[in-house]
Formats: structure tokens, sequence, C-alpha cells
């Protein structure tokens, strides 16, 4: 199907050089091959020009096989906006997680830099009906940041996202969120937005990669006297790390040990770095085909930048068979080299003296083998023929099926705000709907903020249904008409906590529970299907019955967290080392405890401060003992129970949390501890029940016998040990690939399928 695209970028033009500006030029050509593609920009020249100058005149303009649309560019106050990028350039990286809570505004980095009101006023009044689709590209400001926020219809982000202060800007934060799609051209570069704007965008973002348009090469080779020499191609200057590449290969020439290596450098920017003694060749600014000689000479790609979104360079080494050296602070370039192992990376100079003496000396065989493992990456995410097709279906292809004629409901005993089981049914609900299934939840008790999500049960309820989930959990008076049913059904089993937890405290719910568990194995012969969402609660069921069960993990919904975090709660514990516990305030979640080690490690560290989230009743026993502990101890200004929030606030909940630690004894899986790692939050957790299965080398696991002092003194590393934290985290990075989205739904879509 041909669509009707549009391009929305600041500048547009032959004049307009640079990473961003050679990707819309392509993009705009290749999608013209198949689609109707029109160019939405303004009338200045360029980046390096005046941003509120006209250049081009107003109006349309055909380039040879789509539209460029050009819209007047406003005047600006340049001075507010070089201030305002000046004091955040300024900033250390340590200051940039606070540039969120800073006092002043931070609007004139989008209002002042270049923007057009004419071309906001397109995209809000005319432009969906002329486009199926909009693709906005960088730079980050007011064009692109005011674009999307005046754009009633889907926005598609390309962003080029860079680790940099202004990218935590509120406004850039919140077009991430805005955005119906987010188009990443590397996994460095996903990885980073996840980290910045936590995994709310998790749903809406595809990797694509980047097409690089082949130039062909210059016969002119470089001259012999500098073979065999390593090649940098980019931008000659500080901001790309080329001080400390030139000032490492030189120390790398002065060893005494007969180097013969040369560096050559070729690129724009200002001044020279020509070193001809220590080996250094700065050929300044050379064309394509030169560029193209200068590489398929080299012994290999030297790429010392830490901020990178997409190296186009790389890929070009690579398409040549060329190895590369990338740093290995910069996500993007080091992660596609550790996936393809089409090069080496490195951080410290002692790393890179290391990889110019693997290029000067190592085995030709090896760094052939990995120009050719980088070629085949490059050609996945590099060949226009495949990003142009990921790029569309990103686009269009996440939309829901047309409708099958066929129903699926589900049964929850409660549906209740914040709840997970709730929370899981109303995800597959979601999944069905995509899926083109009519389906509905319906439930005995509703809360009240959920009460539009669910249908009451009653007889009858299920006389149209062709398939139904049923979530169990303690004895209901819809048993008997979910036993009756005849059509094909599945019992997915949570876990039922054990009454002793609720003993004490709630003896009539204690009932209640130990009633569900009894009824549990009569229950599971009426059923085609058992699904557990672990492997701990499928061996319950397994002492129950002869039946297969299946374990399907819980598919988290993240999409809850893509919103701004709420800035009362991130600035109330911007202060404080902040201990997190995310759980209903039950006896069986083990908070007596864990303010009991709370409490040792408020010794060591008086500013820390314990906020537990999660569903309590003012009323109940064990609340009441709770804040009676509390009281007694004077740690109520240390402990706050925060109660059920909305979406923004446990967004902020995470990310100003510096530990979560739970001490719960009883859990069928535990969410939370997916999201907290999600969130790159240290995790301290008892490892009892699912815990171990949940985390599974990620975290730091204790037992029951672990001393309260013991408890406090983790909590403690846990917070303040920048090294520890780094390898806590590093490991929960790589635990979370198991609960990625994207994983979840293909476990979900093969029970759905087998329903019906």
């Amino acid at each position: 199907m041909k669509r009707r695209i549009g391009i929305v970028t600041p500048w547009y033009g032959a004049d307009a050089v640079g990473g961003a500006e050679t990707v819309a030029r392509e993009l705009a050509a290749r999608l013209a091959e198949e689609h109707t593609v029109t160019v939405l920009t303004t009338t200045a020249r360029a980046f390096l020009a005046d941003w509120d100058v006209g250049y081009y005149p107003p109006g349309l303009e055909q380039a040879p096989t789509y539209e460029v649309k050009r819209f007047p560019v406003d005047a600006r106050d340049a001075s507010a906006f070089n201030a305002l990028n000046a004091r955040l350039l300024g900033l250390s990286p340590a200051a940039w997680p606070d540039i969120p809570l800073i006092d002043e505004p931070t609007d004139a980095f989008i209002d002042e830099s270049i923007n057009s009101l004419a071309l906001e006023a397109y995209l809000r009044e005319d432009a969906v009906r002329h486009h199926d689709a909009l693709i906005f590209l960088p730079y980050l400001y007011g064009v692109v940041v005011r674009g999307i926020e005046a754009y009633p219809g889907p926005a598609h982000l390309l962003p080029c996202l860079h680790d940099e202060a202004y990218a935590r800007l509120p406004r850039i934060r919140a077009a991430f969120h805005r955005a119906t799609t987010l188009l990443m051209n590397s996994a460095g570069e996903a990885e980073l937005a996840l980290r910045l704007y936590g995994p709310g965008i998790l749903h809406k973002m595809s990797v694509i990669g980047l097409g690089i348009e082949t130039e062909s090469s210059s016969e002119v080779a470089p001259p012999d006297a500098v073979a065999p020499y390593v090649v940098y191609v980019g931008r000659r200057d500080r901001t790309k790390n080329v001080d400390f590449l030139v000032d490492t290969f030189r120390r790398y020439r002065r060893n005494a040990n007969g180097h013969a290596l040369s560096l050559v450098l070729a690129g724009p920017g200002d001044g020279s770095y020509d070193d001809r003694d220590n080996g250094v060749v700065d050929l300044g600014f050379v064309d394509p085909g030169v560029k193209g000689a200068l590489i398929a000479g080299a012994v290999g790609l030297a790429q010392p930048s830490v901020n990178e979104s997409y190296s186009r360079v790389i890929m070009e080494a690579w398409g040549k068979q060329k190895p590369v050296a990338v740093h290995a602070a910069c996500l993007a370039t080091a992660m596609a080299v550790d996936a393809c192992r089409g090069g080496l990376s490195a951080a410290s100079a002692e790393e890179w003296l290391d990889v110019f003496e693997t290029f000067e000396r190592g085995p030709s065989e090896e760094l052939a083998a990995m120009g050719i493992r980088g070629q085949r990456y490059a050609q996945q995410f590099a060949d226009w023929s495949h990003v142009v097709p990921t790029l569309l279906r990103a686009i269009f292809g996440r939309r829901p099926a047309p409708p099958n004629g066929k129903r699926i409901d589900q049964f929850v005993q409660t549906l209740e705000f914040g709840d997970a089981i709730s929370d899981y049914a109303l995800h597959v609900r979601h999944r069905l709907h995509e899926l083109g299934y009519a389906s509905d939840i319906v439930a005995e008790g509703m809360g009240p903020l959920v009460a539009d999500e669910a249908i009451e049960f009653a007889p009858g309820a299920f006389a149209q249904t062709d398939a139904l989930i049923y979530h169990h959990s303690i004895a209901s008076k819809a048993t008997r008409a979910i036993v009756g049913f005849p059509g094909p059904k599945t019992l997915v089993y949570h876990n039922i906590t054990p009454a002793k937890f609720f003993e004490p405290y709630v003896p009539a719910f204690a009932e209640l529970l130990a009633g569900g568990r009894a009824a549990t194995g009569p229950l599971l012969a009426h059923f085609d299907r058992l699904v557990a969402d672990s492997d701990f609660n499928a061996d319950e069921l397994r002492e129950l019955t002869t039946k297969p069960v299946r374990t399907i993990p819980v598919v988290v919904d993240f999409r809850r967290f893509d919103c701004l975090p709420d800035p009362g709660v991130l600035a109330a514990r911007a202060e404080v080392v902040s201990v997190l516990f995310v759980g209903r305030v039950s006896p069986s979640k083990g908070i007596a405890r864990l303010i009991d080690a709370f409490e040792a490690y408020l010794c060591a560290n008086p500013s820390a401060h314990l906020t537990i989230v999660g569903r309590y009743d003012p009323a109940d026993r064990y609340y009441q003992e709770l804040e009676m502990t509390l009281l007694m101890r004077r740690m109520e200004r240390a402990v706050t129970f925060a109660g059920l929030v909305d979406e923004a606030q446990l967004t902020a909940y995470y990310a100003s949390a510096d530990i979560f630690v739970s001490l719960s004894e009883h859990e069928g899986f535990c969410v939370p501890l997916v999201e907290a790692m999600f969130f790159d939050v240290p995790i301290l957790a008892l490892g009892a029940t699912a815990v171990p299965e949940t985390l599974g080398e990620a975290g730091v696991m204790i037992d029951a016998r672990t001393p309260i002092e013991e408890i406090g003194a983790l909590m403690r590393l846990l917070g303040e040990d920048p090294e520890l934290r780094a390898q806590v985290i590093a490991a929960q990075r790589r635990r979370r690939s198991f609960y990625l989205p994207d994983v979840g739904e293909r476990r979900l879509d093969a029970m759905i399928a087998e329903l019906v």
C-alpha cells in the first residue's frame, strides 16, 4: 500500500551538512521509491547558519522524487538560548540527573532555538488530513519538540539521542513519552533511552538501524609513507574525543618498540593535529571518494567518541570488512561491537594502547574475521533495503488485527487498581483486543478506580464466551459457573497466600485463603489447560494433579510508566538515600522485619528514608502495629506509607529510589522486582518462594537467617558503594532481557492460540 509520509526536520537542503541532515535526505529518497513523501521544514539554511534567518523561500519545491514544503522561520532570543545552553554544557555528568529539579526555567532551550509557528499551525490543523504518518527527525529543538506537542496524530520520533545534559530537560522527556513510536538507530541508543526515560517507552521502541549510501572510492590512496595506518574519520575536535585519541597514539609511538603504525585523521574541523614525527597525519576535510579509499586502505578504524547514537563511519568500515575500535563508554558503538564481535572496545589510555598494538601486530586472521563479522552486522542495520521495511513495520505494522468473530473472556475474583493480578488481566485483555478477539473481564468485586474496566459477575455472564481464562484465587460464588462453562478454559495460578500469615490479624480472611487453597486440587480437573506464572507456583499445582502445567511468567505491562515522573516526589527524595518497597501492606510482605533492618541502616545514615508504596487499610491491625513500632522507635519521619499512588507518582518513586528492598516471605512471582530492575534500582531481597526464580542471578539475596544488622549493612553498601551498585545493576540489566515486552507477548500469544 502506498502511504503518504511526512518528514519533519529543522533544516533541509544541500547546505545542511551533518549526520542527522544526511539521514533526512537519504530517508526521504528511499521512502519515496514506494511512497509519497513530503519533507516539512523551515526556510533556515543549516545548523551552522543563523537559525532565525530565512534562506530558502517559503512554499513548495520539488525534489527529484518527493516534495519539500518550507515554512517561515521565527525570530528568536538567541542570547537566552545561548545562556541556558552554556549552563547545560557546563554541568558535570554527575549533576545531569538533577536537571529536572533545577529552579530556573529551561523552556528557552526549546522556545528560543529554531521554530516556525506556521509549521506548527500546519501540524496542528492540516497534517492529519494530508499524511498517513509523520516522522520527526532531530535536532531535538523547537521544530521537533513543539511539533510533537502540536501534532494531534501519532508522532513517530527518530531522535538520534545522545547522552548529554539536554536529554534530561522536561519537555524533551515529555516528547519521548508523547511520541507514538520511537525509531532508534542502534541497540545502544535504545538502551540509553531506557535508562533516561524508564521502561514506559519499551512497548513503542524499535531498533531500525540507519542505511548508509555507499560512495565509490577514489583512485587516490594515502601515501605509502604512512602505511600501515589506523584511520579516524569524522569531526576533528575535542567533543569527539579526538584529543584523547591523538595523545594516546603519541604515547604508543614514543614507546621504543619499533612501532611503524600511523594514525590518519580525516574530516572537518578547525586547526590541525598533524604530527608526522609521532605518526599522526591530519588530512583535514576530504571528499567522499578519498574517505572511502582511506578506510579501504587502513588496518582498522578508530572511533573514540563517547557520545554517539549511531556511527555511520563504523558501518562504512564494516562494509569494507575493516575491524573497528570504539570507546567502551559509548553505548551505541560499544554494544554494536560486542553484538557482532566486529572489533575492539577500550576505555582507558592503557586499553587504547593495547588496541593500537593489536591493530599493528595482532593476528591478521583474527582482524580479518572481525571485519567479516562486522560486515554481516552492517548488512542488517546499515542497508536501506533492510532498514526501510523495519521502519515501516514499526510505524504501520503494530495496528490491531481486524475482529475475528471470537470472544475470550477472563474472570478475576476482585479487580483492583495497582494489584498485580488485576494489572496482568488488564494487559491480557489489551493483547486479546490487539489480536482481534472480543474480550471482557468479569469480576465479583471492583475497586472504584477500575470500576469501568470490568463487568460484575452475574448468572449467564459467559453465555457469549468462546473461551475462558480463569485467574484462580480465593473461593468465589462464580466457581460453579466457571466449572460448568462448556468451552475451552485455562486456569492461571498466581498462588494463594498461606493462611498462617493472616490468622493473628484477620481470621476471617485467613479462612477464605485456606478455603481457596483447599479447593484448588478438585478444581483442576475441570480445566483444559493449567498455567502458572512461575515454576514455584507450577510445582504447587503439580503436587495436586497429574495434568501438565505450563509456566508462563507474568507479562509486565510497562505502559503505565510512559509518563513524566511526579516532580513533587522527585524533589522530596532528592537529598536523601531513598529506600523503596512496593507492595500491599500485609503480614506476608515482611514489612515489620524491613522496618527493623531499616532502623539498623538509619544508625549509619540518619538521612536515609524508607517509602512503602502500596495499598493499606488504616483500620487494619497489622498496619496499626507497624505505625506503633515507628512511633515507639521515633522513626515516623524516616518512614512513609505512601498508599496507592498514580502512574506519575509510582514512576517517580522508582526513578528516585537508591535501593529496592523486599523481605517478603511469600511471593508467587513479585512484579515489583522486575519493575525495579528496569528502573536500574539495585535490589536487596529475601530469597524465599518464587523470588530466586524471578531474579535469577540478579540482585542481592539473603535468607531468613540473615541478622538484622547485616541486612542494614547491606542496605548501606547498596545505597552508597558505587562499585557494588554498578555490579548489581549490570547483573539486573542482563536479567531483565527475560522480561522484555516482546518476549513476554510471544509467550502470551502462544497461550491464547492454544485456547482457540
